[in-house]
This record gives structure tokens, C-alpha cells and sequence, in this order.
């Protein structure tokens, strides 16, 4: 992937996938393939829950590190919990990722 603006990245409608679910999956894969991620549009999520949830991640991730460790899951490959910087390579990196993630 290429450095690029995110808003160069098409929001999908939800509401397309009931019209053409062939073609919502395509430009589904599509933006995953391209992008690594989709934004979904019309998903009916109310918008004061994705903020709460905003909020909570936003706070999660400003914790010191040895509480935020106390979500790790050993052993779980990065699939469960809190994976901590410095602990993922991608696959024929030299260098570790420097992210975390939940």
C-alpha cells in the first residue's frame, strides 16, 4: 500500500447489498484488497454509539503500558486482546511492526 488520503477511499452503502450482494461483496473485497480496511456507509449504527466507542478506544490506548498489558493474551497471536508494539513482523519484514492494537 501506498501512502494516500483516506478520503480517497469509497464509502460502501450497506443499503447496496440488498440491490446487487454480488457487487457490494466485490467492492467489499475490493476496498480490503486495495485499502486494507472498507468504510461502511447506511449501516444504521447510531452515530452517538461510534463515538462512545471512539471515546472508549481513545482511552484505552492512552493508558500506561503496563495496564494496557494486562489485556494480553499470550499465546493468541495478536487475535485476542491487547497486542502491545513490537510484537508483530510482517511476512518478509525485517523489522517489527511499530503498532498496537486491540
Amino acid at each position: 500500500m501506498s501512502d494516500f488520503p483516506a478520503a480517497q477511499v469509497p464509502a460502501l452503502s450497506l443499503a447496496d447489498e440488498a440491490k446487487d450482494p454480488d457487487a457490494f461483496a466485490a467492492a467489499l473485497g475490493g476496498s480490503f484488497e486495495r485499502y486494507g480496511f472498507a468504510v461502511v456507509a447506511d449501516h444504521g449504527v447510531p452515530a452517538d454509539l461510534i463515538a462512545r466507542a471512539w471515546a472508549m478506544t481513545e482511552a484505552f490506548f492512552a493508558l500506561p503500558e503496563e495496564t494496557k498489558r494486562q489485556y494480553l493474551v499470550e499465546g493468541g497471536g495478536g487475535a485476542r486482546g491487547y497486542t502491545p508494539f513490537k510484537t508483530e513482523i510482517a511476512k518478509g519484514a525485517t523489522h517489527v511492526d511499530l503498532k498496537e492494537f486491540w
